[in-house]
């Protein structure tokens, strides 16, 4: 175990690779590396998405090398934190992170030198199977996200030791490669903590699949069938299958469905990008999202006059909510009846007096028209054009002062 840790402390010394970790995934001048930096690219994106970040998350970047991808994470302004075993990987990383305000911490990853429940997310690209011990390392991951934290990891699973270029790192540097391959990743996850484990497929397997227009055609009336439809014609293929009989027609679907399920089977167990979640109730985060609260409601003298109803408003999603342009964002106000159930959905809109950032409160007092003895007011958000926010219901009824005592 030290042996491997050591080596990885030397790697970039004796790997001679400073040129490559300066500009990763770039090419240095004169090199061409297609190949590999396609991939990378391709992968931090997808990692990234998975991560399902929102505004003031802070990110933990595990083992990081050079730190390319917490470069990349703090050039789109997200609060990251990157950790490496190795000082000189490290040094590189801060002339690359330059000003960018990530912050860069040498660490063990069984080992993490943080406080329990520091960090929202964390993020391991291709790091986990240098590990010696990644069932400590997980625990220790675990130990430092908050009790929502998502973990996104992508490794390298079946036969990544047998490869040549795995081979070669071990026996010349003296680095570790290991398989873990998504079954025993996922369950090491789980048994260190995570209550959430699912993988999903890295999608290079679209470069493999390709539909003529006819095939693409087929394809597109069989999905627009609805159940009873694909059914009679699932027992219509068995039969044609049962005596061999049009294949390549009639068996089309089939077929590719078969295609389909190999091809994501191999991408799955060969290299996974696994999501694991420290609650179990884990929820994405949506682009237009929202706490709203009704702080207080009254009526004008005599009872018969508008509401006026203070509420205060958070942009819990990724969104801005722009107060003006095709699709401004509006306090809309429902009408419900004495049972709670919408009658008018479009009853009011309040527009807002200022564009409100994600994360940004927006508070302000309103009127709105004196609802029908017995009913109740509903205060949402709406993007025009786009969506309804659909708030919490209960955190949003508005009470009409004198009834519903």
């Amino acid at each position: 175990m030290t042996d491997s840790k050591q080596a990885e402390k030397a790697y970039l010394r004796r790997s001679g690779s400073l040129a490559w970790e300066q500009l990763k995934p770039f090419a240095p001048r004169g090199a061409q590396t297609l190949h590999d930096s396609l991939p990378l690219m391709h992968d931090f994106s997808v990692a990234v998405t998975a991560l399902n970040l929102s505004p003031g998350h802070r990110v933990l970047d595990l083992g990081v090398g050079s730190c390319w991808t917490t470069e990349w994470l703090a050039r789109l302004n997200v609060d990251v934190v990157a950790t490496d075993i190795a000082v000189d990987m490290l040094q590189v990383g801060r002339e690359r992170v330059g000003d960018l305000g990530a912050g860069l911490v040498t660490g063990d990853l069984e080992a993490l030198p943080f406080a329990a429940q520091s960090f929202d997310r964390a993020l391991c690209m291709n790091a986990l199977h240098h590990i010696p011990d990644p069932r400590l390392a997980l625990r220790e991951i675990a130990r430092v996200l908050k009790p929502s934290g998502r973990l996104v990891l992508i490794e390298p699973g079946q036969g990544h030791a047998d490869r040549e270029a795995s081979q070669h790192a071990t026996r010349e540097f003296g680095v570790l490669e290991q398989e873990l391959e998504a079954t025993h990743l996922m369950q090491l996850c789980a048994d260190a903590g995570f209550a959430r484990v699912v993988v999903r497929p890295l999608s290079y397997m679209t470069s493999e699949i390709e539909l003529d227009r006819d095939e693409l055609a087929r394809w597109r009336t069989y999905l627009a069938k609805n159940r009873p439809a694909r059914a009679l014609h699932k027992l219509w293929y068995l039969l044609l299958e049962f005596a061999g009989a049009r294949k390549r027609d009639e068996l089309f679907e089939d077929m590719l469905s078969i295609l389909l399920s190999r091809v994501v089977g191999r991408h799955v167990f060969e290299q996974s990008l696994i999501v694991a979640d420290r609650s179990a109730g884990a929820t994405a985060s949506k682009a237009y999202a929202a706490e709203i609260h009704v702080l207080d409601s009254r009526t004008s003298p005599g009872g018969s006059g508008p509401i006026a109803v203070s509420v205060r408003c958070r942009n819990t999603g990724t969104s801005a909510w722009r107060s003006s342009g095709s699709r401004r964002v509006q306090l809309g106000i429902q009408l419900l009846d004495a049972n709670k159930a919408v009658i008018a959905r479009d009853y009011h809109r309040v527009p807002l007096d200022r564009d409100v950032a994600p994360g940004e409160d927006w508070t302000r007092s309103i009127e709105i028209p004196r609802p029908p003895e017995g009913a109740w007011l509903r205060v949402d958000l709406v993007a025009e054009g786009v969506a309804w926010f659909e708030v919490d219901a209960a955190a949003a009824i508005v009470p009409v002062p004198g009834e519903h005592a």
